[in-house]
C-alpha cells in the first residue's frame, strides 16, 4: 500500500516521523531539497531502507545517476520527459517487482542478526567458519599461492563501497574485474569517475580485451561479463545472455567462470547489495581453491548478497569494508 505522498522532501520527512515507510520512491529534482541530499538525509535516519528513484535526469545525466548510486539509492528508473503517464503504465509490473523484492529482501536481511558468525555449510572444507582476523588468515597456506586475478561482485551501496575500495589500492597488483548492479549506459561514466579518483586504471570492459595488471574492469550495464584463459593470461567475454538472480550483469555468471578459469590462482569478494546474486559463484571459487572474502554486516548498506554468501560457506574470511584493500594487498605483497 501506498502509505505517504508528498509534494516535497521536507513534507514527506515529517510524515515519516508518523510511520516509517518500507520502500521509497523519489524523483532528483523538486523543490526546496534535491533527491541526492533527500537520500542521504534518509539514509542518517534509517540506512536499510530501499530508495528507488524515479526520474527524467537520471536518462539524460549518467552522473545524476551515479551520485543518486552513491548516496544509497538501490534502483535508478529513467522516465522520459513526455508521454510520462503511458510510459509509468508500461513499467508498472516492473516497479511493483522491484518494491516487492525491496522491502521483502531488506526485511529478511534485518531478521538475519549476526548470522555472519554461524554459517551453515555445504560439506567438506567449505564448511569451515569464516576467519575475521586477518592476520590469522595469511597463515592459511593458500594465502601464500600468487594471486592472479581478483572478482569483486557487488549492488547496492556497492558504488561507495567499491570506491573505498579502489581509491585505497596501489600498483603492482593483478587485474581486477567488477561487477556493479547498475543501469544500462550508466557504467561507463561511473567507471570514468573512479579513473579520475584512483592510483590504479579503472576502466568499461569491453568484449574480447585482455586483462592488464593494475586495471579495474567494469562489467557494462544489461551485459554478462566472463573470463576467459589466453596465451597472455585472460581476456574478457561480454554478453548479453539471459538474466541470472534477476540480473544482466550478474556477479555469479562472472564468478563462476572466475573459478572455472582461474581457480587457485584467484579471489572472489562479495560485497554490499540486495539479494543473493553471487553467493553459488562464491562458493565454486572457495570450491576451486580460491580464496573468498565477505564484507561484513556493520559495514554494508544491505547485508544481503554477503549474507547470503557467509550462510551457505562461501566466506573464507568476513571483514569489514576499511580492512578490504589490506586484505587484496595481502594477496599480491609479501
Amino acid at each position: 500500500n501506498v502509505l505517504y505522498t508528498a509534494s516535497d522532501p521536507l513534507f514527506a520527512l515529517t510524515k515519516f516521523e508518523k510511520q516509517w515507510p518500507d520502500v521509497i520512491i523519489t524523483d532528483i529534482e523538486m523543490p526546496r531539497m534535491d533527491g541526492i541530499a533527500f537520500i542521504r538525509e534518509i539514509r542518517k535516519r534509517q540506512k536499510d531502507t530501499p530508495i528507488i528513484v524515479c526520474s527524467s535526469v537520471a536518462g539524460e545525466l549518467p552522473r545524476s545517476t551515479i551520485a543518486a548510486l552513491e548516496a544509497g539509492a538501490i534502483e535508478i528508473i529513467a522516465k522520459p520527459q513526455l508521454a510520462v503517464k503511458q510510459f509509468l503504465g508500461e513499467i508498472q509490473s516492473h516497479v511493483v517487482s522491484l518494491i516487492r523484492t525491496a522491502a521483502a529482501t531488506v526485511r529478511s536481511a534485518g531478521s538475519a542478526g549476526n548470522v555472519k558468525h554461524l554459517p551453515t555449510g555445504t560439506g567438506g572444507s567449505v564448511a569451515t567458519p569464516p576467519v575475521s582476523n586477518l592476520e590469522a588468515l595469511l597463515d592459511d597456506p593458500r594465502s601464500r599461492l600468487p594471486c592472479r586475478l581478483i572478482a569483486i561482485g557487488a549492488s547496492t551501496g556497492g558504488v561507495q563501497a567499491l570506491e573505498t575500495i579502489l581509491t585505497a589500492l596501489r600498483p603492482p597488483l593483478p587485474p581486477i574485474v567488477i561487477v556493479q548492479h547498475m543501469p544500462e549506459k550508466f557504467t561507463e561514466a561511473f567507471a570514468q569517475r573512479l579513473d579520475q579518483l584512483c592510483v590504479i586504471n579503472v576502466k568499461e570492459a569491453r568484449d574480447g580485451e585482455n586483462l592488464k595488471s593494475s586495471t579495474a574492469y567494469v562489467a557494462p550495464g544489461n551485459y554478462h561479463m566472463e573470463i576467459r584463459p589466453d596465451a597472455a593470461g585472460f581476456h574478457l567475454m561480454i554478453h548479453q545472455g539471459d538474466p541470472v538472480n534477476r540480473h544482466r550483469p550478474s556477479v555469479d555468471v562472472l564468478f563462476h567462470s572466475v573459478a572455472k578459469y582461474a581457480g587457485k590462482l584467484s579471489a572472489g569478494i562479495l560485497l554490499t547489495g540486495m539479494g543473493a546474486d553471487g553467493a553459488a559463484g562464491l562458493l565454486e571459487i572457495r570450491k576451486s581453491e580460491g580464496r573468498t572474502c565477505c564484507q561484513d554486516e556493520e559495514s554494508c548498506i544491505v547485508f544481503g548478497m554477503p549474507y547470503e554468501g557467509i550462510r551457505i560457506g562461501a566466506a573464507g574470511t568476513v571483514l569489514p569494508l576499511d580492512r578490504i584493500p589490506q586484505y587484496i594487498g595481502s594477496l599480491i605483497h609479501r
